[in-house]
């Protein structure tokens, strides 16, 4: 582990950081229309499942974005990433979105507290099913209930640190139960487990939105078939999770953050300007729980998601914009220094006067706000220094939006991410 100081110093003209990613903006925004691809489809029940590795993603989520990339959609695509439009036009629609973004940030899983302008994200509770296939024998594929708590005691504990305190991660453990009409042999995606799961916490009398927010499925391993392996799936901007038994807290805090929007993220390289190449496995962001950062003890979401949950506030955020204060956005700032506080201390809150990172949006298209964000991460590997991000927020369904990103790797010609940020003296 590397020593740092508690923050890093960022003289910013807006001008020079634009230029530092635009010329990639084109092949980034494309990984947008990756996940239209995905590895497996099912039509169950009118609703379209496309599973990715370890997220399940309605498509009903995710109408707005295109199943392919067609001659209107690359239309669309290169206006996306135009200098061509007004900007102060366009940036009056990320302000518009902002705002229907923080107004669909219902209850009762968000707050909004006395002062505080913003939602916060305060509360989710799950129902943890643990189930016998209908082919197994009760007596001799039991699951330890003080196993499953112990390691759900761990990810409620680190979703309360993740976010100073600010949000509660509950959940209670049901017995178990034998899941009808599904067999261990080859129990795949048709076989509707989450229908099945949620029918048997129904058939014991509890209301989902009144007694919990979303369930949990805790299998033995099935004989064959997507629930054969130790791990786990998670609806992602959903209400459902699948996790093999024995647990591991690691794969319940990933799999929780795929139910709190959060897909894969990926990291831009010199070599893999491409959505192909960076949607097609390529590299991870490396540092979050998401993003192949999950191996690490502290592997916070980022700063923009804190900032959506309002876990870190608004005041704790610079905007900026190459157009300075606006109507639209007053608080907006062209230029600046600042002293940029890492946001993945869980003993250094975010406290008035504190910079835990940087907002520049670009647009918004169909739902979706684009932003650049700056930050800084400093509590695993990651090494000192400036964190860039393209991130978009696609807005709706259970959270209020679901979230990508791309972080920029500054030094992307190397077979690594270690050395992704733009450390002091290297502009």
């Amino acid at each position: 582990m590397h020593n740092r100081s508690r923050g890093t110093t960022l003289c910013l003209g807006l001008s020079l950081i634009v230029g530092l990613v635009l010329s990639a903006i084109s092949a980034i925004l494309a990984v947008v229309y990756y996940y239209d691809s995905p590895c497996i489809t099912q039509d169950m029940a009118n609703h379209v499942f496309s599973i990715k590795d370890d997220m399940v993603i309605r498509a009903s989520i995710f109408s707005t974005l295109p199943n392919s990339i067609d001659g209107n959609e690359q239309s669309k695509h290169r206006r996306l990433t135009t200098v061509s439009e007004d900007p102060h036009i366009v940036r009056e629609e990320v302000w518009n979105q902002l705002v229907i973004m923080d107004s669909l940030k219902t209850g009762p899983i968000y707050e909004t507290r006395s002062g505080d302008e913003r939602p916060t994200l305060t509360n989710f509770k799950y129902f943890v099913q643990p189930v016998w296939w209908s082919d197994q024998d009760p007596n001799a594929s039991y699951m330890n209930p003080d196993q499953i708590q112990m390691e759900w005691d761990l990810a409620s504990q680190f979703y309360n640190e993740m976010s100073w305190g600010a949000f509660t991660l509950d959940y209670e453990i049901l017995p178990q139960q034998v899941l009808r009409n599904a067999s261990s042999v080859n129990p795949g995606w048709e076989t509707e487990t989450d229908r099945l799961a949620l029918e048997l916490v129904n058939g014991q009398g509890y209301l989902k939105g009144k007694d919990f927010n979303a369930v949990c499925l805790l299998y033995n391993l099935a004989r064959d078939g997507p629930f054969s392996g130790s791990g786990g799936y998670g609806n992602v901007n959903g209400d459902f999770l699948w996790m093999s038994y024995p647990l591991s807290y690691s794969v319940i805090r990933h799999e929780i953050g795929h139910n709190f929007g959060h897909f894969h993220h990926h990291s831009n390289k010199y070599y893999l300007r491409d959505p192909e190449g960076i949607g097609g496995g390529g590299w991870h962001d490396g540092f979050d729980m998401m993003s192949g950062g999950n191996g690490f003890p502290i592997s916070h979401l980022s700063v923009a998601s804190k900032w959506f949950f309002n876990w870190v506030p608004s005041w704790a955020i610079v905007l900026m914009a190459p157009e300075g204060s606006t109507n639209a956005c007053p608080k907006c700032q062209a230029s600046g220094t600042f002293i940029i506080k890492a946001f993945d201390d869980v003993n250094q809150p975010p406290t008035p006067g504190d910079v835990m990172g940087i907002h520049i949006p670009i647009l918004a298209e169909d739902s979706t706000v684009y932003s650049y964000w700056l930050s800084y991460r400093a509590k695993n590997d990651a090494l000192i220094g400036l964190s860039v991000h393209l991130t978009w927020f696609v807005l709706g369904d259970t959270f209020g939006s679901s979230v990508d990103s791309l972080n920029y790797d500054a030094f992307g010609n190397t077979d690594t991410v270690f050395d992704s940020f733009v450390r002091p003296g290297t502009c």
